[in-house]
């Protein structure tokens, strides 16, 4: 009985009966990887922005700083009349982080 399980194992086994069954398999398996790859590829290369688009994105986002910079000025001046003295520090901190964002171009307000 133990002679006819071990013959059918056999059978079944198809690296016994084809040698080269790995080489195939991993031949078939290399193909999609790469039509795979190649796509992937092709899509990230699409997907890259226009310059005239990053321009305009970098100018909308230091519009936003620009209008946040000014809002956290008044709350820390107000904060500073409030003498909240701690809160008005890390408000300035905050402003002159948004200040070495936004880089040049902040008009001067009084």
């Amino acid at each position: 009985m133990d002679r006819q399980i071990q013959c059918w194992r056999g059978a079944l086994n198809r690296a016994s009966f084809l040698p080269n069954a790995t080489e195939t398999m991993i031949k078939a398996a290399t193909l999609p990887l790469a039509l795979i790859l190649l796509l992937t590829v092709v899509a990230a290369s699409e997907a890259q922005t226009p310059p005239q688009e990053t321009a305009i994105n970098e100018a909308v986002y230091r519009q936003a700083n620009r209008i946040t910079l000014r809002q956290k000025l008044a709350d820390a001046r107000a904060s500073q009349e409030r003498r909240a003295l701690p809160t008005a520090a890390k408000l300035y901190d905050d402003a002159w982080e948004l200040v070495q964002k936004i880089g040049s171009g902040v008009e001067r307000r009084t």
